[in-house]
């Protein structure tokens, strides 16, 4: 009866979230029953590897939720994967994906602590959320692609970016409530649109743009401050 109800939604089936417990169920829903998926989510208590399962090729968007931390090698990714989200739990090398060019936003959770440097990150990527926690700077050695468009960091990052090279077509550059590095000797795009600050942010950061040299005020963190306030006023 199961495989009759699961034959029966698969034209319309583009959309699926799973618990922990059903992957002995996945592999044979995924190739009989549900071809033609764009959206799948692993839900929390989902912890199993994937190393053993086709991911239908129709895939578009893919979240692997807060507790999903296994060994990520051997993952094979659609080939018209979009959107690839790891959940809070994940910190894995990802040396063993292959992060497909047809990948457009790529967000890591809050418990990632590792390099990537020496990561392939795709071309066609516009957006890259880091959410990080730890002490040990992950964003040591990355290589952002040139077509990057949003670049995201969580609340809780606050490492230093010497070194990161930013593309040009950068157009979102936000940085969480705890980040307080200097930003002297980071290279900013000369025409970025949107530079966001956190809370936390102190009057010793120095900001160099294009080829000028301009210092970012402390009244930059009050008026941040006095923005919110006057927003939560007006609800």
């Amino acid at each position: 009866m199961t495989s009759k109800l699961w034959s029966n939604l698969q034209p319309n089936v583009k959309r699926c979230r799973l618990l922990g417990g059903w992957l002995p169920w996945l592999s044979c829903w995924l190739e009989y029953h549900l071809s033609s998926l764009q959206s799948m989510t692993f839900r929390t208590g989902f912890n199993q590897s994937l190393e053993v399962i086709q991911l239908p090729s129709s895939l578009e968007s893919m979240m692997l939720d807060y507790q999903f931390n296994p060994r990520s090698d051997g993952i094979q990714l659609p080939s018209r994967l979009q959107s690839l989200t790891f959940g809070d739990e994940f910190n894995e090398s990802l040396e063993g994906i292959k992060l497909l060019s047809s990948l457009q936003s790529l967000e890591f959770g809050c418990r990632l602590n590792q390099s990537l440097a020496g990561i392939q990150l795709p071309s066609s990527l516009q957006s890259v959320t880091l959410v990080k926690s730890s002490t040990t700077a992950c964003t040591d050695g990355i290589q952002l692609s040139s077509s990057l468009q949003r670049l995201m960091f969580g609340d809780e990052f606050n490492q230093s970016l010497r070194g990161i090279q930013l593309p040009s077509s950068l157009q979102i550059f936000k940085f969480g409530d705890e980040f307080n590095q200097s930003l002297e000797g980071v290279q900013l795009p000369s025409n970025l649109p949107s530079l966001a600050f956190g809370d936390e942010l102190d009057g010793k950061i120095a900001v160099v743009v294009g080829r000028e040299g301009v210092a970012a005020s402390p009244q930059r963190n009050d008026n941040t401050k006095r923005h919110k306030r006057d927003d939560e006023m007006k609800t």
